[in-house]
């Protein structure tokens, strides 16, 4: 990770209060963002040791999504599609026009169900160890 890597909270419209890590403490929408998305049960540390790599191509954001890691749980996750409309709330919240996606595990169905729901939001997929869906 940089040196000017940091962690902020953001609520969403939906009132959800979420844990973000951020490679820089703002994005320059002009340069290329990559959303990293973690598996059940963990938070962005899972894709922590690949920071350093992606970090040096990308500007890197990896939320906590509700009820993991540091972020709050206002609203249960009942399916995918909460967790895929959570991430657009994101993008939003960041004014994120576009942006690649790379997961691990549970990540990528919600990386999946993302790219069917808002195929306009995304540029690329990477999955590291996909769920079956």
């Amino acid at each position: 990770m940089n040196s000017n890597s940091t962690e902020v909270k953001i609520t969403l419209k939906s009132g959800e209060t979420l844990n973000i890590y951020m490679s820089t403490p703002t994005l320059k929408l002009s340069e290329e963002v990559l959303i990293g998305i973690h598996g059940a049960f963990c938070d962005h540390r899972c894709l922590k040791p690949l920071f350093p790599y992606l970090e040096k191509k990308f500007q890197v954001i990896a939320p906590d999504f509700r009820g993991q890691g540091k972020s709050g749980l206002l609203n249960p996750v009942n399916r995918i599609e909460d967790l895929a409309d959570e991430l657009l709330l994101i993008m939003d919240h960041f004014k994120i026009k576009k942006a690649s996606l790379f997961t691990w595990s549970l990540g990528s169905q919600i990386a999946i169900c993302f790219a069917v729901l808002y195929p306009s939001r995304v540029k690329n997929l990477f999955f590291i160890g996909p769920a079956p869906l």
